[in-house]
């Protein structure tokens, strides 16, 4: 019979069985102790992340965290929960010990009065969530834009003057996700103009043999349409090629660019606790809310 419990990251035991889960899982190089704590846990949250994990008897089989972020909605507190860190053990994959968990999280944060759940699942969890947890899902974008004087401003509406409108809108609280990223990683770019900002990170790949310095936007708040070019001018003075940026279809920053293409993977997925679906209009989320930006 499979249990789920909620468990201590801060205790060493139980961090050096996750540890030692995830690792078997995915056949990766252990995590380092205090990692989990780093990732999933943003200081100034108003509410704990939740670790759960599933045993087996004494066995612990599976896990999974729900990282409690701070978000606005109709200028209201929206504590949402992002699930991700997700394993099973090998051994024991079929018994449903995922399902479980996700079960089991849904009565604990509706509880706790979580707006909802949200996440951004590989190829094997999306289909669970969405065909057997009742999760909704919405298309991820991608938007590529090459750093070149005479080009980059066809991807952008450089006389953007449409109202900043927030109305039936889930809005990141950026500050929170930039905290979360910082503590990972030290080279987290903020750019910021009057209120507004845009964060994210240098990423650098190699195709065609040629190496490509690519600055990946982890989040973007706008307050003001005059603050937008500004903006977009200090991600151009970075040292990059290109400006990416992966955003939830619905997002109602995504009308300050052009030329979109739909991602087949990476949609974002959500599960409305204390809120109804039909409730929201807009989610400003960008891929640097998920675990893995």
């Amino acid at each position: 019979m499979i249990n789920i419990k909620e468990v201590d990251i801060d205790n060493p035991t139980i961090e050096a069985e996750i540890i030692l889960l995830i690792g078997c899982a995915f056949s990766s190089e252990p995590l380092q102790p205090g990692f989990l704590k780093k990732n999933i846990q943003p200081k100034s949250s108003s509410q704990s992340s939740l670790f759960l994990c599933a045993f087996e008897g004494k066995n612990m089989i599976g896990c999974n965290a729900f990282i409690a972020n701070d978000f606005l909605f109709e200028d209201n507190l929206a504590v949402c929960y992002q699930s991700c860190w997700s394993a099973t053990h090998p051994e024991h994959q079929g018994k449903r010990a995922f399902f479980k968990i996700q079960e089991e999280a849904k009565k604990i944060l509706k509880e706790r009065g979580a707006s909802l759940i949200f996440g951004l699942p590989n190829s094997i969890s999306r289909p669970i969530f969405v065909k057997k947890l009742n999760f909704s899902e919405q298309d991820s974008l991608l938007l590529r834009i090459p750093n070149i004087f005479f080009l980059r401003n066809l991807w952008i509406r450089t006389k953007y003057t449409k109202k900043i409108n927030d109305k039936n809108t889930l809005i990141c609280n950026e500050q929170q996700i930039i905290e979360l990223k910082k503590n990972l990683n030290s080279e987290i770019i903020e750019i910021k103009r009057g209120s507004s900002l845009i964060w994210g990170k240098i990423q650098r790949k190699v195709k065609y043999g040629i190496k490509w310095n690519i600055f990946s936007i982890g989040g973007i708040d706008i307050k003001s349409s005059n603050d937008f070019s500004p903006l977009m001018n200090g991600i151009f003075m970075q040292k990059c090629h290109f400006v990416e940026m992966v955003s939830c279809e619905s997002n109602a920053n995504n009308s300050m660019f052009r030329f979109w293409k739909n991602l087949d993977e990476n949609k974002f997925i959500f599960f409305f606790l204390n809120q109804e679906e039909s409730n929201f209009k807009n989610f400003n989320l960008t891929s640097g809310v998920g675990d893995t930006f």
